[in-house]
């Protein structure tokens, strides 16, 4: 029983891609510089959450035994 360092690092692979917008305002200044277009975004929904999907790993994931295909 019990879990594995390759189980978290799998589960943690399935989650990439998902962020916080400008918590606390960290960083909006620099987003809002680096992507125009999320200057409203980060304007009006600090703290929620946001796919971003340029950053998840899209390789296949094996999460407790099970396959996750890719995408």
């Amino acid at each position: 029983g019990g879990y594995t360092q390759k189980d978290v690092q799998e589960v943690a692979r399935c989650f990439t891609g998902w962020t916080i917008i400008a918590p606390r305002g960290a960083g909006a200044a620099a987003q809002a510089i680096i992507n125009p277009r999320m200057a409203d975004m980060i304007r009006n929904n600090p703290g929620s959450f946001i796919y971003r999907p340029g950053v998840h790993d899209n390789g296949e994931k094996i999460v407790l035994g099970h396959k996750i295909p890719a995408g």
